[in-house]
């Protein structure tokens, strides 16, 4: 991973919201490096960070289970392509 102005300012920013209880989220254009640098701040945090590629066919079962899974092991998690995610079941990732 590059680490560049914009990578410094996203782990700031992802540091802060946990450091006061709140979730983050890297938003902007498809291969631009949201998912690494996300993992790779984990790796730097020492947490396991598992990527969940999200398809018009997940339905709210399968993110139920794995927000569920994330907040019991306490490894972060990446919601990789969630845009895919039918509108009704976007409430359940935030």
């Amino acid at each position: 991973l590059v680490h560049t102005p914009v990578t410094h300012r996203c782990y700031l920013v992802m540091t802060t919201a946990m450091h006061q209880g709140f979730f983050s989220s890297l938003l902007g254009p498809v291969a631009t490096g949201k998912t690494e640098t996300t993992k790779d701040l984990a790796l730097a945090m020492g947490s396991p960070c598992i990527t969940y590629n999200c398809t018009e066919g997940a339905n709210a079962t399968q993110l139920t289970k794995i927000i569920k899974a994330l907040a019991t092991t306490g490894y972060w998690g990446c919601l990789d392509e969630i845009n895919r995610i039918k509108l009704d079941y976007l409430s359940i990732a935030s």
